[in-house]
C-alpha cells in the first residue's frame, strides 16, 4: 500500500473501536494477564473484557502511525519495516520536516499528525487528523482526529480543538494526496472489518482523587452522574513529612465514605507509607488496620510509598505490608499508588505479581506514549 496521507486516514478510521496495547503497532495478538496486570487497576475480570480477548489489531498512539506504514491492509499485521521510529516524540522530531510547535497555523489537511506536549516539553502523544468524517451511523464529525488514547478507550475520535493538541507535523515519507475540506465516509470506504461504532457508554469513566484536607460536602450524586466511576480517599498516615508520629486517620474520612455510600459510588483508600524500618512498618500496619476494619474499601487499598531508605530496606517494609494485607483478605485488591521516583526505590520485579500499579506521574522517558501508565483522574483542590 502506498505511503500517502489518505492511506494514513483510511487505516486510522478502520481501527476505530480496536484495543490499545502498549508497544503495539498493528500486531494481531491476545493480551495476557501478565502484560495487563500493571495497567489493569480495578477490573479483576480482565479476561472477560472483549477488548483484550479478541485476536484483532492492537496499537498504542505512535503505533497507529507505524501500523499504517507497515501494513498492506487495515486488517492484516505488519509486513515490512517501518520508515519511522515507534514513539511520538521521535516522529515529531525526526520524521516531520514540515511542522509547527503551535496550532495557530494548522493546515487542516487530512493525514497531518497532531501532538500533545507534556510538562517536560516532550511530544508525548500523537493522533491523525482526518478532517470531516461520517461514521457508519451517518453521524458527521468535523475536524476529527483519530487517536489510540489508552487501554480504557482504545482507538477513538477526538476533536482537533481539544486542549491537548498543541503542535503538528507532516510525515516526510507520506505523499500528500489530501486537501483541506476532504471528506471520509466509513459507509463507502469499502474496508473489510473496518470502522466500527464507538460505544461511548462502555468507555471507562474517570476516577476522582480527593485531597486529604478537603472537608466540604460534595454532591456525590452529581459526581456520579458526571461519569465518575469511583472516588479515591486518603486513609491516613502514622508519620508526617518530618517523620513526627501522629494519629493515623483522615479526620474527614467518615463523612466522605458515608456520602459516597449514600449514592452507591464505589471508593478506594490510599495511605502514605513512611516507615524507615520493619518495626515502624509493623506499627503503620497496626494503625492502618483500625481504618481498614471500620471502612472496608470497595475498590481496594493503595499504598503511596513515601520511603527514602535503601532499596533492600524498602523491600523489607513492603514485605511487612503485604503480610498484613494478605491477612486482611485484601490481597486481590491492593496496589501501589506511586510516582516513577517512588517506584524506583523498590525492586518492582519482585512485587509486580503482588500489587497493581497506578502511576501518578508521567514516566521521564522521551518516547513514551501519553497516558500510558497514568489513568485519567482529577484532584479536588484544597
Amino acid at each position: 500500500m502506498p505511503q500517502t496521507n489518505s492511506w494514513l486516514c483510511q487505516y486510522a478510521i478502520a481501527q476505530l473501536g480496536k484495543p490499545y496495547l502498549m508497544g503495539s503497532s498493528g500486531q494481531i495478538q491476545t493480551s495476557t494477564q501478565s502484560e495487563l496486570k500493571q495497567y489493569n487497576f480495578f477490573d479483576s475480570d480482565w479476561h472477560a473484557n472483549p477488548n483484550y480477548n479478541k485476536e484483532v489489531k492492537h496499537h498504542d498512539c505512535s503505533g497507529l502511525i507505524v501500523g499504517a506504514l507497515t501494513c498492506d491492509s487495515v486488517t492484516d499485521g505488519p509486513v515490512r519495516e517501518s520508515p519511522v521510529f515507534h514513539g511520538s516524540n521521535s516522529q515529531y522530531l525526526y520524521y516531520c520536516r514540515t511542522k509547527s510547535s503551535s496550532m495557530s497555523n494548522f493546515p487542516y489537511i487530512p493525514g497531518t499528525l497532531v501532538f500533545h506536549t507534556n510538562y517536560e516539553d516532550v511530544r508525548a502523544h500523537v493522533g491523525i487528523y482526518i478532517g470531516t468524517f461520517t461514521d457508519i451511523d451517518g453521524n458527521e464529525h468535523n475536524d476529527a482526529v483519530v487517536e489510540a488514547k489508552g487501554r480504557d478507550w482504545g482507538v477513538l475520535i477526538s476533536d482537533i480543538g481539544a486542549y491537548k493538541w498543541d503542535c503538528w507535523g507532516q510525515l516526510d515519507c507520506c505523499t500528500v494526496d489530501t486537501k483541506k475540506g476532504m471528506k471520509f465516509d466509513a459507509r463507502t470506504l469499502g474496508i473489510s472489518g473496518g470502522a466500527v461504532k464507538i460505544n461511548t457508554e462502555a468507555m471507562r469513566p474517570f476516577v476522582a482523587t480527593l485531597s486529604p484536607s478537603y472537608s466540604q460536602k460534595l454532591d456525590y450524586a452529581k459526581i456520579k452522574d458526571a461519569r465518575i466511576s469511583a472516588m479515591m480517599f486518603f486513609g491516613g498516615e502514622l508519620y508526617d513529612e518530618s517523620h513526627i508520629r501522629k494519629t493515623y486517620i483522615n479526620p474527614n474520612l467518615a463523612k466522605q465514605v458515608q456520602q459516597c455510600n449514600d449514592v452507591g459510588l464505589p471508593w478506594a483508600l490510599y495511605v502514605n507509607v513512611r516507615a524507615k524500618n520493619m518495626i515502624e512498618a509493623d506499627a503503620e500496619c497496626r494503625a492502618l488496620y483500625y481504618i481498614i476494619s471500620r471502612y472496608s474499601p470497595t475498590l481496594g487499598l493503595w499504598l503511596s510509598l513515601q520511603m527514602h531508605n535503601q532499596t533492600e530496606i524498602n523491600n523489607d517494609i513492603l514485605d511487612v505490608y503485604y503480610k498484613y494485607i494478605d491477612n486482611w483478605g485484601l490481597r486481590a485488591r491492593c496496589g501501589l499508588y506511586v510516582t516513577p521516583s517512588q517506584l524506583s526505590r523498590i525492586s518492582w520485579n519482585k512485587y509486580q505479581d503482588r500489587f497493581y500499579l497506578w502511576m501518578i506521574d508521567k514516566m521521564p522517558v522521551a518516547d513514551i506514549d501519553d497516558e500510558l501508565l497514568q489513568p485519567e483522574m482529577f484532584e479536588v483542590p484544597d
